[in-house]
């Protein structure tokens, strides 16, 4: 990933908040495959269910990249106090390196679910609702992919590179706007 100094983010732990609020993930590799998946963290462990009719699953071992984005948005150069500006696109990004392997067992399919459902429905989740059975049954139709995380790396493209006052601007155009909150947010603790 091409990332000038100023935008990149090589702070551990402002990474994996960031993955843990943007779990939406793109697993690449090996080889020419791509998945698009919902992935939890635990340190530097990543894991998820992937179909097993999915031609990727096939392929899965070995070193792969995982790409998580963030909120992303359009800046006009008219949201800038200074002049002669150009448009651009505001982005946020995280990269994971690693190793994957898959488990196939019902123990660990049914312990992704669990946390899958903890995360995404804490008030009720969903899996403790079906008994070991049918939990076997739908380990016939998904995996539990792993990567373990040896690298990761960061963008935050922010409008570093600008001055206090077009950052102002550009926060002030986006609103409430997904992208417009993380830039608040980035902002007031950098």
């Amino acid at each position: 990933m091409y990332t000038p100094d100023h935008y990149r983010e090589s702070d551990p732990e402002t990474l994996h908040r960031f993955v843990d609020e943007f779990p939406f993930a793109t697993l690449l590799g090996p080889g020419e495959g791509i998945t698009h998946l919902p992935l939890l963290r635990s340190g530097d462990r990543l894991f998820g269910h992937i179909a097993r009719a999915n031609p990727h699953f096939q392929l899965l071992s070995g070193p792969v990249r995982v790409v998580f984005l963030g909120p992303h948005g359009y800046v006009s150069p008219r949201w800038y106090a200074s002049d002669k500006e150009v448009p651009t696109w505001n982005y946020t990004a995280v990269h994971a390196h690693g190793e994957v392997s898959v488990r196939e067992d019902v123990a660990a399919i049914h312990e992704c679910l669990r946390a899958m459902s903890a995360q995404f429905e804490p008030e009720d989740g969903w899996v403790p609702k079906f008994d070991e059975r049918w939990i076997a049954g739908l380990a016939r139709a998904v995996a539990v992919v792993e990567i373990t995380v040896e690298r990761w790396e960061g963008k935050f493209k922010l409008n570093q590179n600008k001055t206090a006052l077009d950052r102002e601007g550009v926060i002030g155009a986006l609103g409430r706007s997904e992208l417009g909150g993380f830039m608040r947010r980035f902002w007031s603790t950098t």
